[in-house]
């Protein structure tokens, strides 16, 4: 197929577009890409409760209805990524100024997290700006509108009609995931994508293995930043969920939340995707 071009994020770029475009999908698409593994996740509502000094007020709920969608069973991986680097020739001038971080402070990539990794490897050192870059460059060659979760969805996605701290159960299952404290030994990486047990959705490596970038404006629930998609500016924070294998148990929780500034990269965050089906029924 065509060669599609150069994807470079400008050093100026005050804002970067995390929402699907309004106009139309093309009716053609011209050059197909291995697409990842998606699961069709019903319909529902997702509560969502926040506490802590990291928020406008100590506790607020919010009840956010979800729309069907289609979502990755897993992080996206490192093969998946590469494809989308190589197809594009991609390279984020931000990486300069935000090297990836790791445990041993050594300068890393995305090709080079700090350990061995295979193809099915969940991609890391990526910021929320080079996820979403990825996830655009996956619409315009599928026709088929991608995106980052929104924090809503995300959390409903990963509780996957529970109510408990963990999918499983209240209590830290070590087989259900990946983290410091799971399983012994202490993991040293994160498993391969779709490895470890799926929850009743049949998502794979929600709480654990690595960390997860959503599109939404870490705020307050207070506000409606988690339901939706947002333009980061300058001093904006993006809110990344689920926990990883550098963390501890208390980070899997699904009510956990992060907050990243768009283009800061560490060895334990990743992303997955998610088909707006909303988007694809467009004329």
């Amino acid at each position: 197929g065509q060669r599609a071009a150069p994807v470079v994020i400008p050093p100026s770029a005050p804002a970067i577009s995390a929402t699907v475009p309004s106009a139309p999908l093309p009716a053609v698409v011209t050059n197909t890409v291995p697409r990842p593994a998606l699961v069709a996740l019903p319909g529902g509502v997702v509560q969502l409760t926040e506490a802590g000094a990291d928020v406008a007020t100590p506790t607020n709920t919010r009840v956010v209805p979800i729309a069907p969608l289609m979502m990755g069973r897993s992080e996206v991986t490192v093969g998946q990524f590469g494809d989308f680097v190589r197809g594009t020739g991609y390279d984020n001038p931000h990486w300069q100024n935000y090297p990836c971080e790791s445990v041993g402070g050594a300068p890393l990539s995305w090709q080079n997290p700090g350990y061995a990794q295979g193809a099915e490897s969940p991609v890391v050192c990526v910021s929320w700006a080079d996820a979403n870059a990825y996830a655009q460059w996956l619409m315009r060659e599928t026709g088929e509108a991608y995106r980052l979760p929104t924090e809503a969805e995300w959390e409903y996605a990963a509780r996957a009609g529970t109510s408990s701290r963990y999918w499983w159960g209240d209590e830290l299952n070590p087989a259900m995931a990946s983290c410091q404290g799971c399983p012994p030994p202490v993991p040293t990486q994160p498993a391969a994508a779709a490895t470890l047990p799926a929850n009743p959705f049949g998502l794979q490596e929600t709480l654990g293995n690595v960390r997860e970038w959503t599109c939404s404006k870490f705020e307050s629930y207070a506000s409606d930043a988690a339901a939706s998609c947002s333009l980061l500016g300058e001093g904006a924070r993006a809110a990344v969920r689920g926990g990883s294998w550098q963390q501890g148990a208390e980070a899997l929780a699904a009510t956990q939340r992060e907050a990243y500034e768009p283009y800061r990269r560490n060895a334990w965050t990743g992303f997955r995707v998610v088909q707006d089906l909303r988007a694809n029924a467009a004329p």
